[in-house]
């Protein structure tokens, strides 16, 4: 069962970044928490990460510690990850952080495509 997902993007044409991120969190049929990232340069196969926590709260806090570290993203890569995807329907995300993922901004590329196509 999907307990909470999230999508990012962040693009920069003129310095050649193109990076996808994505955090899904299910409970499998016997109640284990599942913690997969995925990640990598948008169109590629990219890596995924599987991680099995303890409890929902260590669940939690590593989806809390994934999302804080990309929220360095402007100092690191030189450009913000923007939120394509949000399903978060128990309240995992802080609400002023869910209310602006849903208002945020798809990226174009140079010449007005999105950056994923």
């Amino acid at each position: 069962m999907s307990v909470f997902s999230i999508q990012l993007e962040a693009c920069d044409p003129a310095r050649n970044r193109f990076r996808a991120y994505q955090i899904d969190v299910v409970r499998d049929l016997f109640g284990a928490w599942l913690v997969e990232v995925k990640f990598g340069r948008i169109g590629a196969r990219g890596r995924t990460l599987r991680f099995t926590p303890d409890d929902e709260p260590a669940a939690r806090r590593m989806v809390r510690e994934r999302l804080q570290r990309r929220s360095g993203a402007p100092g690191r890569i030189g450009v913000a990850y923007q939120t394509l995807e949000l399903w978060d329907p128990h309240g995992w995300m802080p609400a002023e952080r869910a209310a602006n993922a849903g208002r945020a901004r798809v990226a174009l590329s140079g010449n007005g495509e999105r950056c994923s196509a």
